[in-house]
């Protein structure tokens, strides 16, 4: 997910993988290959990465959790009118029911 965003950003900026490789001091080989998903950044490199583009690192983190949440089939939807009439949607009770086999 970080590797799209990172590529569709890169365009929108016009940056080339040379410029932004010349503008964080990282190999272009290096930045193709987090864009194609072939390795992760560290946090000191999403920062090189987000500072040449303008972006601050959560740029590239948002969103992630929930995608994660949805490939594994991890969407919890918010429950009205559940006992007491309290939202029990994502919420740390809900969260250990979930994990005690409730």
């Amino acid at each position: 997910m970080i590797g799209i965003r990172l590529w569709q950003l890169r365009q929108r900026k016009n940056y080339s993988l040379r410029a932004l490789a010349q503008a964080t001091g990282l190999s272009h080989s290096f930045i193709c290959d987090i864009e194609h998903g072939r390795c992760n950044p560290s946090l000191k490199t999403l920062q090189l990465i987000a500072q040449a583009l303008g972006v601050t690192p959560a740029f590239f983190l948002n969103n992630m959790v929930d995608d994660n949440e949805r490939q594994n089939g991890m969407v919890f939807h918010s429950v009205q009118g559940d006992k007491g009439g309290k939202d029990r949607g994502n919420t740390s009770e809900t969260n250990n029911e979930l994990a005690a086999g409730y």
